[in-house]
Parts: structure tokens; C-alpha cells; sequence
């Protein structure tokens, strides 16, 4: 995304149509973390304890019985079926689930997830970084909501606010993937050290 970005950066062509293309870079860091965001639920309640007891919690999920079958047919996990009737709508509701599916706040242990492997000598953590990144998702979300539900046509948004969007999802899919990874593997949340 951030190399297509660059590209259409350096596209001579129509402003309108530069304009329009930038449109898909929400589209598909959302698509991407909606996508990234059913694979970490998937994983997380098909290790078991403690998530899959925390996500039973979840009132309003409905299944259907196309769903079920294929459980039953071996074709869905457990975890995988759930993740699809997950929504994930905004950045607020993706940190309430898998923070109610880690029982912790999800967003407050990516800030102190080390993202470099632990044999590296200096620790990278996004602590300070954390709500920049996490605004430029938020405001993925947003623009994507606007250009694929309402009429955007004269919808506000500058070449900025694309690349921060795009840097804002690329850095939280680095880090979330991170802290799932490090909640699969049972290590502690590092704020709480």
C-alpha cells in the first residue's frame, strides 16, 4: 500500500483522477486489517483458555445454519466461524473485541509490545508513536466508510491525511500482529512489568 501510495504520489495525470485513486488506500488498509483482524480472532479462540472462556461474553453474535454445517464438516474452526460473525466496523469496536477476547485493553499492551525479535540488542516499542498510528487508523475507517457508503463525491481529504492513514495502518498491523502473537505465546504484558 505505502509503495502504491509513492506511485500515485508521482502519477502525472489528472488531479481528479489522482484524487479518485487515492480513495483505495483506506479502502484496502481496512481491507487488509479486516482481514488480519478475523485471522487474530480465529487464532486466539482456537488456543483455548483464557480466550475462548473471554469470548463467551459476546451477546449478540448469530449464526447461521450454513455456518454451523460447515463446522460441523470440518471446513471452519471454531474460531474461525466466530471471527466471521465478528463485526469490526470502527477502530473502537476492533479494540473491544479483542481486547474482551485477550481480557485486556488490546491498544494500552500494543504500546508496550516490543516489535523487534527479543535477541536484538535495543528494544522498539510504539509507546510514543501508539496514538499517532491509531489515529491514522481511525481516520482509514473513517474515509473508507465515506468512500464506500456514502456519496463522497465532494467528501474533504488531502494527500496527507492518505499517507497517514496508510503509515497508521501499516505500523498497527506490525504491532497488533505482534501482541497477538506474544498473547498466543502466554508472555506478560510488558506495561505491566
Amino acid at each position: 500500500m505505502i509503495y502504491s501510495l509513492e506511485e500515485l504520489k508521482k502519477l502525472k495525470t489528472n488531479k481528479s483522477v489522482k484524487r479518485e485513486l487515492l480513495k483505495y488506500i483506506p479502502i484496502g488498509g481496512i481491507a487488509c486489517i479486516e482481514g488480519w483482524y478475523r485471522m487474530a480472532v480465529a487464532e486466539l479462540i482456537d488456543k483455548g483458555l483464557p480466550f475462548r472462556k473471554n469470548a463467551e461474553s459476546f451477546v449478540n453474535v448469530k449464526f447461521d445454519a450454513s455456518s454451523i454445517l460447515a463446522i460441523h464438516e470440518k471446513k471452519l474452526s471454531p474460531g474461525e466461524l466466530f471471527a466471521h460473525f465478528l463485526s469490526v466496523n470502527g477502530f473502537e469496536e476492533l479494540n473491544k473485541n479483542l481486547s474482551t477476547i485477550a481480557g485486556e485493553d488490546f491498544l494500552e499492551r500494543f504500546k508496550f509490545t516490543r516489535i523487534n525479535p527479543e535477541s536484538a540488542p535495543n528494544p522498539i516499542y510504539f509507546t510514543k508513536d501508539a496514538p499517532h498510528i491509531f489515529e491514522g487508523v481511525k481516520k482509514a475507517f473513517e474515509l473508507r466508510h465515506i468512500f464506500c457508503h456514502e456519496l463522497a463525491t465532494s467528501a474533504k481529504y488531502s494527500i496527507r491525511q492518505i499517507e497517514h492513514c496508510a503509515y497508521g495502518f501499516f505500523f498497527f498491523l506490525i504491532g497488533a500482529d505482534r501482541v497477538v502473537q506474544d498473547l498466543l505465546e502466554g508472555k506478560p504484558n510488558n506495561a505491566l512489568l
